[in-house]
């Protein structure tokens, strides 16, 4: 979300975002961005396997479909949202792909979304020279742009040497899902007490309280959407990624 607010944040015109963002963060901030949310399909604010993913998928194409045809340039985040890509192809737009991917699973779906990536006519922006040499790129405009972080961002960063910290504080950055490696984290919140656990998650506070409705340890907080993680960046000793 930082990466792509970062993109976003140089350009004109108005831009509508549809992605799953619950709560003030990255992208809220900026004053030509209009997100567009689509339903969240749980029970008991869990996902239900497969029934979810498929419902998620259609309300984002539906969210597209009609929120498409005001704009001229499809900009599609990652090549999972393949729904987009075919609404932009039907529509006669420009389209552009951010891939940060390329699957070793070849499920199903992801073989869907790389055909439909394959045979789509547009610009693609890589993050590596690696990404871009794991597809045919004979036919599209191909360019390399690595993530980075704003100098704004940067320049709020202090590194606190390692011999001055304490080393006791865990973070990691998600969504608040299971897949994501949430529950995961707090097993070891609770296996590791002598730690302070951070999750920072991009949803708000109210759905927070329903994922953690039968609490969570003592040593670890949980933190809603941010649109500035410089301070939580400069409290952690170690970063997770769990998913």
């Amino acid at each position: 979300t930082r990466v792509l607010a970062n993109i976003l944040e140089g350009e004109k015109g108005s831009i509508t975002v549809i992605c799953r963002n619950y709560s003030e963060g990255c992208l809220s901030s900026l004053p030509n961005v209009r997100i567009i949310s689509p339903l969240r399909f749980t029970i008991r604010n869990r996902t239900i396997p497969v029934i979810s993913a498929i419902m998620w998928r259609l309300h984002y194409a539906y969210k597209t479909l009609i929120e498409g045809y005001k704009y001229d340039t499809f900009y599609i985040n990652t090549i999972m949202p393949y729904f987009s890509a075919i609404i932009g192809f039907l529509m006669g737009k420009r389209i552009i792909f951010h891939v940060h991917e390329k699957f070793v699973n070849q499920s199903f779906e992801t073989r869907i979304a790389e055909f439909v990536f394959n045979h789509t006519r547009a610009k693609r922006i890589y993050v590596s020279n690696y990404l871009k040499s794991q597809y045919n790129n004979s036919n599209c405009y191909s360019v390399v742009e690595y993530n980075k972080l704003s100098k704004a961002f940067i320049d709020k960063i202090s590194i606190t040497p390692i011999g001055c910290r304490k080393r006791v504080n865990i973070s990691m950055f998600c969504s608040l899902t299971k897949a994501k490696g949430v529950d995961t984290f707090v097993e070891l919140a609770k296996a590791l007490p002598q730690y302070h656990f951070i999750l920072v998650v991009s949803t708000n506070v109210e759905m927070i309280n329903s994922y953690f409705s039968a609490g969570y340890p003592d040593n670890m907080e949980v933190i809603p959407s941010l649109s500035d993680v410089s301070g939580i960046l400069q409290r952690t000793d170690l970063m997770l990624n769990l998913s």
